[in-house]
């Protein structure tokens, strides 16, 4: 049994139809392709009538040629300056591309370098601001034997002390740490946002930690609520005892007050708190270097988006595309010209 191959469409409207199916852009179709492609047609005859006033049929199709390559010309160069501006744009969106040819950018120095360039600041861990954190690594610099107990932070660094006092950790219960733990949650915290590596990204960091500790809390009440027995227990327990001891200094009145032991200050370990501090110093050596990597992207990126081609696959297509009209358009005017200076000799 033969198979009937299909014939397309029969009608004339059905044909016109169809003669357009395969049209991406209208480059290169001899007649306007688009509304806005019309309207240039008809200035430019409008133009070239005027100017060269045409008498004969075969003239004014000449002038109609003209206009026609001329729009296309025009559409040409804007549909490959589009491209272009597209090209460039998607280079743009994308740091990576430049910063893969630099080599200081890696690690959380590229991530940082990645935060600048999106929002234009570097949001640094824990709150630190970048004028505080130069003077609290030069003040640490400066008096780091001299650190052996807790009081002696007030003393050395007083600029480190104001920022630990000012410190109000997310979790509630870090509020109260005394300056030693409240840098030991500082140091850690440094030391988590610069493991992100090139993932670093701070400038939302509050929030992500606000929104874990309510849900943590919202749990954790739901527990609570399996506990009100036992916590009911215990405060009987503890009244009952509060009596006992209230009857108890009822009859032994003469016992004497015990003597109050003033504690000495302990040492500090100094190797943690070395290691604490190195979390300051590794933090501003990051930041500083992110500052330079960022400046060589800069540069860099003008040079490059001054140097991007389109694909080599499309420049040849567009290369084409030009070369066809501007011989038809060449050709046109040639014509024009001879049937004009015909016309004039006769």
């Amino acid at each position: 049994m033969s198979i009937k191959k299909k014939s397309g469409p029969k009608t004339i409207a059905g044909k016109a139809v169809s003669s357009k199916n395969s049209t991406k852009h209208g480059l290169t179709t001899q007649t306007p392709s688009s509304v806005k492609e019309k309207e240039i047609v008809s200035a430019y005859i409008q133009e070239l009538t005027i100017y060269y006033k045409p008498e004969s049929p075969l003239e004014k199709i000449q002038i109609e040629r003209i206009a026609i390559c001329k729009a296309k010309l025009d559409r040409l160069y804007e549909v490959e300056g589009l491209q272009l501006d597209l090209v460039v744009e998607k280079f743009i969106q994308d740091p990576g591309q430049i910063l893969d040819q630099i080599p200081m950018a890696r690690g959380a120095t590229r991530g940082m370098v990645k935060e600048l360039i999106q929002y234009g600041e570097i949001t640094l861990p824990c709150k630190l601001k970048i004028k505080d954190l130069e003077i609290i690594c030069e003040e640490i610099i400066h008096h780091r034997k001299n650190v052996l107990k807790e009081p002696d932070l007030e003393v050395y660094w007083p600029n480190l002390t104001r920022f630990l006092k000012s410190y109000k950790p997310i979790y509630l219960s870090d509020a109260n740490s005394n300056l030693l733990e409240k840098l030991a949650l500082i140091s850690e915290g440094i030391e988590h946002s610069l493991g992100h590596q090139d993932k670093y990204f701070e400038r939302y960091q509050d929030l992500i930690e606000i929104a874990l500790r309510l849900k943590e809390q919202s749990e954790s009440e739901s527990e609570d609520d399996s506990l009100n027995d036992d916590l009911e227990l215990e405060k009987l327990i503890e009244e009952k005892n509060a009596v006992r001891e209230a009857q108890r200094q009822k009859r032994y009145p003469n016992n004497k007050e015990p003597e109050l032991v003033i504690p000495q200050e302990p040492l500090i370990d100094q190797e943690k708190l070395t290691q604490q501090l190195k979390s300051f110093a590794n933090l501003l050596r990051i930041h500083n270097l992110s500052l330079e990597v960022y400046e060589q992207y800069q540069s860099m990126k003008e040079l490059m988006v001054q140097g991007v081609i389109l694909p080599q696959r499309e420049s040849d297509l567009f290369m084409r595309y030009q070369t066809t009209l501007d011989r038809r358009l060449s050709t046109a005017i040639g014509e024009l010209l001879h049937l004009q200076t015909k016309r004039n000799s006769s």
